[in-house]
Formats: structure tokens, sequence, C-alpha cells
């Protein structure tokens, strides 16, 4: 045997931990750096999905809460709307948007009157909302402060969790009830949410309660990834929360991580192992033979490294195979070295077809000259702009076709030469999902300043100008304009123009129906839509229009039902979309039926001012009635008094004291013995006395009757006479105290009010001075008692009470309220009983509260009315402004409480 002669080992015994742990810690820190770039790029999505999520929630919910305020303002511009055109409304926004459960009308005292649709909300109609907190406090919330509420959380009657939209109307200071929307929560959120955060889940809250759920459950990724916000509207706090689903996360994550920790942990073993080996080899070589064992054993070990990379490098090309996204790799001479098959899909190219070929193929023409000075100052200087972001571009496919895209890009050295890799998606999708979302977000804004224009007061111009100028902001017109029909001469009329030209004179002014384009539409009564202006037959100005850039036109018939109220049209220097087409289509017919109210609107002005005088006439006719009436009772008592002393007169006994003078005189000559001795003589001296004690008596009650009757004729002189002075003043202010009025109110319905023996109780707690046309205060006042008298008199009670009341009301007002307990007022008179016509008595004409309420307002003041119901009386309060005049204060003790009279009238 040969001798062996031992080779000294010129590695240290501790170098293979050393590289290997070194080589691990290394493998361990950069997995942990891009497993968090992973879970940070997780985050951000879930983040964007959170934002979309909130911001759909809150533009749609404002948009069906604007929808809402619509119908109020409306309901308060034509001061109240009957059910039949309400319903329409309702309908339409409905039958517009699936988000709705339902529309109501809630009356002012928390009543469920109409509600819109019927069907399905049976239970709901004739419900009253104050039985529940939430609802109570919301709807006073939204009275009290004038502004749409919202409530938490509560169970539907319809069935389910959801929540009410309250709108308060009011007209005046009048609250006219409230507009509410019922949303079921569920039924809502899926609807808004369809599109948005799909791969997520999403749960909402409205206060404590949760009231939308979607997404797996259990919600097993809600813990770890879940993020959530707030969003407060119209009083009422919400609580996002959105976490990723198993969907999300396989599409979000890649297999880098787990690529470089399976990878490096075993090239840290191998390469420490190849240490140890080449050592433990060197240690054994004594000999040639030990030394090709040793040679061999370590080709053996070389071949198992090179066959462990070759399985490395298969699996990282199977991940790159398997993901979605486009993964592509490049050498520093940018030509493409690796190609998976989400490229392939990507950009249309095949990896043969691809590789070695330059990577400004896969880009526009405008985007290679900066990609290639890019490329070189990085070999140059190793500085980058892009390297390690994630930016948006635009990629270029095998066919020339341009689509938008997210590049990450990421760049490696190594002793030969450098790397690029990118990682490419398609965002074509989120691209058109965000343009979609800022369209519709513009085109909500161009119906909201239409709607505002629409409501606002002013002639037809005034009110079509913001219209025409709303097309020209948003929707990109280059000319917008708007016509109406003049039926008498069948011609359309420029109301409105905006954009290239504002004047509405000239040729286009006034149109014939029939002729040119605008003229066609409206005898067609159809829209004309065109993206090619130039050629379009219907467009005479073809010179005009290649002269301004003019691409699309569109015009719409405004209609309202059947008839047309004229036409509105747009010029525009782009393509018109569909969803810009849509919004026109719109709002053309909501445009005519703004002016069909505004034409309703003049002729209801007209008839407005011709039933003021009629009311007017029928107050004082009230007026002249009651004088009539109290004149008739007065007779009446008069006719009583004269026939008292007829009757009197008749009966008297006055004539036996003749007959005892004539049998006095026949004993002229004999009376003594006469009154002594005969036996008729010796009663007259005690008949006489008794006549002359019974006539004593009849002449008191003769005088009582003839003073009754003087007192009576009086009365009659004053209520002329007060009658008179009122009509002499009419149209004439006049500074008096305000109890005056109320007296002399009460003096015109006395004999009524003691016939039907009513009880007045006066409660003069002040005694102000007020500045007022007396005959309209007066015409208010002689009304409200007698209707009192009636609502007495039907009530049937024994103990009828008639309150008049008169205090100061703050902020220069004068109050004076006539109240009663009588039959009272039903609730859903209540907001009805000033109408004209609207009576509730067999033989009333509907004109006394309707023409009292006109003069209140007339002077500066209100008329209202209050009840707690049928059979609980009524109170009818006045509030008038009291101008004081210079020594009213030496008249009127101020605030001193003067105390009540109470007495029968």
């Amino acid at each position: 045997m040969k001798n062996t002669v031992p080779i000294e080992n010129d590695l240290p015994p501790w170098l293979p931990v050393v590289v290997g742990a070194g080589i691990a810690i290394f493998t361990l820190v950069l997995w942990a750096t891009v497993h968090r770039e992973e879970q940070v790029h997780i985050e951000d999505a879930i983040h964007l999905h959170l934002t979309r999520v909130k911001d759909q929630i809150e533009e749609h919910t404002e948009e069906v809460i604007e929808a809402l305020e619509r119908i109020a303002k409306r309901w308060e511009y034509r001061n109240r709307m009957d059910r039949a055109e309400w319903e329409a409304d309702a309908t339409n926004y409905v039958k517009g948007s699936p988000s709705y459960q339902a529309i109501e009308w809630v009356d002012a005292a928390f009543q469920a009157r109409w509600v819109v649709p019927v069907k399905g909300n049976e239970a709901v109609q004739e419900t009253f909302h104050g039985f529940d907190e939430s609802r109570r406090k919301a709807l006073e919330t939204a009275r009290d402060r004038r502004k749409t509420t919202l409530t938490s959380a509560l169970q539907l009657q319809q069935g389910g969790k959801g929540f009410l939209v309250c709108v308060p109307i009011f007209v005046g200071d009048r609250s006219e009830g409230f507009i509410v929307g019922v949303f079921q929560s569920q039924k809502l959120f899926d609807f808004i949410l369809r599109n948005v955060a799909t791969d997520c889940g999403v749960s909402v809250l409205l206060g404590p309660d949760e009231v939308f759920f979607r997404g797996d459950d259990p919600r097993t990724h809600q813990k770890r990834w879940g993020q959530e916000t707030s969003l407060n509207l119209h009083e009422a706090h919400w609580q996002i929360r959105v976490w990723p689903t198993p969907a999300l996360l396989s599409k979000e994550s890649s297999f880098t991580d787990d690529m470089i920790l399976w990878t490096g942990l075993p090239m840290a073993v191998l390469l420490a192992t190849t240490i140890f080996l080449t050592q433990t080899a060197h240690r054994r070589a004594r000999a040639i033979e030990s030394v090709n064992r040793s040679l061999e054993d370590e080709i053996v070990v070389r071949k198992q490294v090179e066959e462990t990379l070759r399985e490395s490098e298969a699996r990282f090309r199977s991940i790159a195979e398997s993901a979605s996204e486009a993964i592509v790799s490049a050498n520093a001479d940018g030509a493409i070295i690796t190609w998976n098959k989400g490229a392939q899909n990507l950009f249309g190219y095949t990896e043969k077809e691809i590789l070695g070929k330059p990577l400004t193929l896969l880009m526009p023409e405008r985007h290679r000259d900066a990609h290639n000075k890019g490329l070189e100052r990085f070999r140059s200087t190793g500085q980058a702009r892009i390297i390690g972001k994630t930016v948006e571009l635009h990629g270029m496919r095998n066919d020339g076709a341009e689509f938008p895209m997210d590049l990450s890009l990421s760049a490696w050295k190594t002793e030969q030469a450098i790397f690029f890799g990118a990682i490419l998606r398609d965002i074509t999708e989120r691209k058109r999902n965000e343009e979609f979302l800022a369209n519709r977000s513009r085109l909500s804004t161009f119906v909201s300043e239409v709607g505002i224009a629409l409501n606002q007061r002013g002639t037809i111009p005034e009110m079509l100008r913001p219209c025409a100028e709303a097309m020209v902001k948003h929707l990109d017109a280059a000319l917008a304009r708007i016509w109406t029909l003049n039926a008498a001469e069948n011609m359309l009329e420029l109301q409105a123009s905006a954009g290239m030209y504002t004047h509405i004179n000239g040729a286009h002014g006034r149109v014939p129906v029939g002729r040119f384009k605008i003229g066609l539409i409206a005898q067609e009564q159809k829209p004309h839509l065109t993206n090619s202006v130039i050629g379009d037959p219907r467009v005479p100005e073809q010179e005009w229009a290649r002269k301004n850039g003019l691409v699309a036109f569109a015009g719409y018939p405004m209609m309202v039902e059947d008839r047309l109220i004229g036409v509105m049209a747009m010029f525009a220097r782009q393509p018109l979309s569909e969803i810009t087409l849509e919004a026109m289509a719109s709002i053309a017919n909501e445009i005519g039926r703004g002016i069909d109210h505004k034409w309703a609107e003049t002729k209801l002005e007209s008839v407005h001012k011709e039933l003021l005088d009629v009311s007017r006439g029928a107050g004082m006719a009230d007026v002249a009635t009651n004088v009539l009436h109290n004149v008739g009772n007065v007779l009446n008592s008069i006719n009583v008094s004269s026939t008292l002393v007829s009757e009197k007169l008749r009966k008297s006994k006055v004539a036996n004291l003749g007959k005892a003078a004539v049998l006095l005189c026949e004993h002229a000559n004999d009376l003594p013995v006469f009154l002594t001795q005969d036996p008729k003589g010796t009663q007259l001296p005690g008949y006489l006395t008794s006549l002359a004690q019974h006539l004593a008596e009849e002449q008191a009650e003769v005088l009582k009757e003839i003073e009754s009757l003087t007192r009576n004729i009086e009365h009659i002189k004053e209520i002329v006479a007060m009658q008179q002075s009122y009509s002499r003043v009419s149209g004439v202010i006049e500074s008096l105290p305000v109890t005056d009025l109320v007296e002399d109110a009460l003096r015109m319905n006395t004999a009524a009010l003691a016939r039907h023996d009513v009880q007045v109780i006066r409660e003069y707690i002040e005694k102000p001075v007020i500045a007022v046309e007396k005959h309209k205060v007066l015409q208010i006042l002689v009304n409200l008692i007698r209707n009192a008298k009636y609502a007495l008199d039907d009530g049937k009670r024994p103990d009828k009470r008639l309150n008049l009341r008169v205090e100061k009301n703050g902020a220069g007002l004068i109050r004076i309220s006539v109240s009663d307990n009588g039959v009272g007022i039903a609730p859903e008179n209540l907001t009805r009983i000033f109408e004209h016509r609207f009576t509730t008595r067999k033989e009333g004409h509907g004109f006394g509260l309707h023409s009292g309420a006109l003069a209140a307002k007339e002077m500066g003041g209100t008329l209202i009315a209050q009840s707690d119901g049928p059979g609980k009386g009524a109170a009818f309060i006045l509030d008038l402004p009291c101008k004081r005049e210079k020594g009213a204060d030496a008249q009127v003790q101020g605030s001193e409480v003067h105390g009540s009279t109470v007495g029968k009238a």
C-alpha cells in the first residue's frame, strides 16, 4: 500500500456554518422584505376597495336623498301637491331607481298618508310614525332644524332591517309634513355595491346595528385584513368594513417571496454542505485514490446541486407560467429573455415570437424614446425613476391596439450583467369603471343644477337659461338651446341659448313647427341624434358646422303626457356617449314639466287674484250677514216685548176701576149708607185696595218691557253704526287698542251667543295698540267667533265655552286666540281647513277662513288652526305685527296682567 501524505486543510472548520447562516439570514431578510411588500400591496388594494365602497354609498345615498328633497321642494313651490301629482312624481323616482323600498308623505302629525308603491307596503298606510323613538326623533329633528335627517337602524314594517330618510316640507312657516324615503338596507346596498368590491367581504353598520353584510361566513379574513372607515350623512353615523375574500388574496398574491425562501435556504444549505464536503475531502485526501474518491463524491454533489438548481428553475418557471399577470424579464440591452403565458395572453405574442425581441415592441411609438433614454441612464449611472414603483402606462398588443396597464419594474445585477423584471396588469376594466363613475358624478351634478333651476322663481327665460348653461358645462356642448311651443301660432320660440351664442333673437328665434331640424323634431315628436353632423341631411348649415368643428347633434322634444311643450337641442365638438344621451333624454321631459308648471303658475296667479277679490267680498259679506243676524235677533226681542205689553194692556183690570167709579156716582147722595150697609158697598173699599195693588204691579211689568224695548233699539243703532264705521274706513290704517276690535266683533255676535247659551271668557293679558285696517281684522274675528258658535252647537255640550285671549307673542307680534270646547277638527282637515271652498258645514261656502288667512298674510301676520281631534275643541290663532304709537305706553300697562273676566253673553 502506498503511503499517503496528509493534506493541510486551508479552510477553517467554522466556515460552512458561517457561510450557510449568512446566506440563510440574507434569504430570510429578503423574504421578509418581499413578503411585507406583498402585504402592503394587498392592504392598498383593500383600502382602494374600501374607498370605492364608501364613495359609492355616499354618492348613491346623496342622489336618492336629493331626489326626495326635489319632491319636497316641488311641494313647497306649489304650496301643496294633490295626491295624483305627488304619486306620479314619486312613482317616477321609484321606477327610476330600485334603491327605494317606498316613498311616503307623512303629515305634520307623523301619520303616513300616501305611499308609493302601494303594493307590498299596505301595512304602512295610515300608520303613526311616532310610536318608534328613532322615527319620531328623526321626524322631530327634520321639522325643528328644517333639514333632511336619517333614522338609526330599525325594523321595517315591510320586513327586514332598514332606515328612513326624512325630508321636511314647509310652506312659509307652516309644516306640511315630510317626504319619507324607506330603504331596505340589504336590498339598497346590494344594488349600490353590485359592481363594487366584488372580491371583498363588506359590512355596513348604522349606529351599533349591522344593516348589510356580503361575503364569506364565517368572516375568515376580517380580523387579519379587515379595514374600516366612517361616514356621516344627515345626522346618521355609518361604519363601513371591508376585508378580502380568498379569491382576492389569491389574485393579489404572488409566489415571489416563497420562491426566494425555498430557493435561498436550500442554496444556503447546499453551499454550506459544499464547503463542508470540500473540507472533508481535504482532510481525507491522503492519497490519490482517496482524492479521486473525494472528487467523485464532489462530482456527485455538484450534479445534485445542478439538479436542485434545475428543479428550482423549473419551479420558478411553473409559478410564472401559472400567474395571471404578465411576467417578463430582459437583459441589459432591453432584449426579452423570459415570457410567461400571462404575457402571451396580454400581448398576443407567443414565446417563440418574442424572445430576443426588444421591449419597445410592447409599447406605443410615443413611449419608446423615453424608454431607451431611461435604459441608457440606468446602465451608465445606476439611477432609475420607475424601478421599484408601480406606474400606469399604455401597452400595445401585436395587432397594434393600445390598452392601459400597471407596470411594476425591478432590476438586479450579477457579476456578468444587469437584468430587468416586470409584472404587468391590464387595467382597462378599472379605467372604464373610473370613467363611468366620473361620468355619473358629472351627470348627477348636471341633473341637480337643472332641478334647482326649474324650482327657481322668475320668468321662463330666467328659468331655462341655467338649464342651457348646465348642458354646456356638464355635457361638453358647444351650443345648447331651448325653445318653447307657441300653440296659438304653431311656432317654436327660443327662450335660452348658451355656449357659442347666448342671444335668443335672430334667425332661430322663431322656428315654425315642421321646418328645419328643430321644427321637424317638434312635428314628429321624436329625438334626432347624430355623431356625424357633416353629411347629415337635416343639418343644412354644413359649412358653419365644419368651420366650428361640430361633430355631434342631439335634439329632443319636451313632452308632458301627450302634449308638446318645446324642443331642447345641443351641438358638440366630440361624439356624444350613450350616458350623455340618456341624461338628455331623462332631463328633456323634466324641463318640459318645469315649463308646463311655470305656465300653470301664471294662470294660477291670475285665478288667484280673482279668487282673492271674491274671498274678500265673501268675507265682508260675512260681516254684513252677522250684522243682519244680530239685528234680527234684537228685533225678535223687541217683538216679544211689544207683544207682552199689548197682552198686558188687553188683560188689564183698569176697566174694573171704572165700574167702581160708576157705583160710587150712583150712590153719591147716600154714600155713607151705601158703604156701611149695602152688601156691595161694604166690599168696595177692599176691592179698590186689591185693584190698586194689582195695577201697580201691572204698571211695573209694562215699564220693564218698555225699558227692554228702548235698550234693544239702542243696540240696533250701535250695531248698524259700528258696521257703517268699518265700511267707511276700508283701506285706511288706524292705530287702536286691539281689545276694542275684539269687543266690537263680540257685540256683532252678542245676540246669537246669548241665544245659544255660550259662556264668553275674556283673557286680556295685555291691551296693546296696533296699526291695522280695522275692517280686515273685524272680518277675521267675526268669522272666527261665528265658527266657534257653530262648533259649540254641533258639540252639544251643556257647558259651551268661548275663550278670547289677547297677549304679546314676541318679535313685535300681537296674538289673538279664539278657542272653544266644541266639536273639534279631524287631523286630516287641519292642513286643508284654509283651502278655498273647503268646509265641513253643509251650508258653508268655504270662503271665510280662506279669505281670513289671505287678509292676515296681507297685513304681515298669520292665521293658524290647532285641535287635538274630534270632540276636543279647537283654537284659531291670529298673529299680527304691532307698531307702537307714541304715548301708547300711557294707555296700555305694558306686560301687566289685567285679569280675566267671565260672564254670559
